[in-house]
């Protein structure tokens, strides 16, 4: 399977993220993976359904490739990325797998 996921590069209150955030996630993907693929920087909106509040945020893109028994241990992985920045929700989308799923963060 294939996984994707998009990290923010502020916090929700336009706090910057440590520059070096996303190249620590991807070396720790590849660890815990195999590899990971950072794809880029790109602009993505978002409407949080519960308040209908709207997110315009920059974010980063990574996908990595690993075996589908450890689809737990990607969606675990992307949930303490989305608490670690304090998110809403983290967008994560399983390929050859499953579908998109949106992830909220209690």
């Amino acid at each position: 399977m294939q996984f994707r996921t998009l990290i923010p590069t502020t916090f929700n209150d336009g706090t910057p993220i440590a520059a070096d955030y996303v190249s620590n996630k991807a070396r720790e993907f590849a660890i815990l993976f195999g590899g990971s693929t950072v794809e880029g920087t790109m602009q993505g909106t978002w409407i949080d359904t519960t308040d209908g509040q709207i997110y315009l945020d920059e974010v980063v893109a990574i996908s990595v490739v690993c075996e589908n028994d450890q689809i737990e241990e990607a969606r675990q992985a992307v949930i303490q990325i989305g608490r670690d920045l304090k998110q809403k929700a983290m967008f994560f989308e399983v390929r050859y797998y499953d579908g998109v799923q949106i992830i909220p963060i209690e």
